[in-house]
């Protein structure tokens, strides 16, 4: 990630995204089904930092959009997300200067899609929202992310040099953030449509399989920055 918060290349990223296969994992001992989540999600939940090329001041807010690509959704068709950025303070942690900044986005879709086999064709449809809401401590002289928590935000972040552990603040000591990580929440329906297109002579006809869920998740991500 660049000072600017833009994703950069990252060799064998394309590789872990062949891990999702965009649609539901089928699990055969309990006929469930999952949404796969897979690291190349988290990477890009994690680098969403966007800082403006003009000074910003406590209290300011700016906006940047960035294509994310959503689990279940076609990986060639990322969904352009749209945050909110909010430069909440500054503040000192062993000698670091840091920028405190609030992040917070949200995106809707509505898609249909397909994939084909020589035996079968699935027919997606989906429709739904993602939101991703995180506070970022950006070292300023660094350029670089110093650390990462998820809301609610109950504490202070004020006068926070020297104050001694258990204080309300965000650090235990000089670098563990008490509650890391970020939130993401997702609400969408998930339709499938499987027809049997192989040719096959059959003794009677199959009729398409449809399966029509309804998939809500909330994760609490825990990570860290540095």
């Amino acid at each position: 990630m660049n000072k600017q918060g833009e994703v950069l290349d990252v060799g064998g990223l394309e590789l872990l995204r062949k891990v999702s296969r965009n649609r539901l994992v089928a699990d055969d001992e309990t006929d469930r089904n999952y949404i796969d989540l897979n690291i190349s999600h988290v990477f890009e939940w994690t680098h969403l930092l966007y800082l403006p090329d003009y000074p910003v001041y406590n209290d300011n807010i700016w906006f940047h959009s960035f294509p994310i690509h959503v689990p279940g959704l076609p990986e060639t068709e990322p969904i352009m997300t749209k945050f909110m950025y909010k430069l909440i303070d500054y503040t000192q942690i062993n000698g670091r200067n840091l920028a405190i900044i609030d992040m917070s986005g949200v995106s809707e879709w509505n898609k249909e899609w397909e994939e084909r086999t020589s035996e079968e064709l699935t027919e997606f449809k989906s429709w739904g929202n993602i939101g991703i809401s995180s506070r970022y401590y950006f070292d300023i002289d660094r350029g670089v992310v110093f650390g990462i928590e998820k809301p609610p935000h109950r504490h202070s972040v004020t006068n926070a040099v020297d104050q001694p552990v258990g204080a309300p603040y965000p650090f235990d000591g000089v670098f563990g953030v008490r509650f890391p990580g970020l939130i993401v929440m997702m609400e969408f329906f998930y339709h499938t449509r499987v027809t049997d297109i192989s040719g096959r002579p059959r003794l009677m006809e199959i009729e398409p399989k449809e399966l029509r869920r309804y998939i809500v998740f909330n994760i609490l991500a825990q990570l860290e920055a540095e």
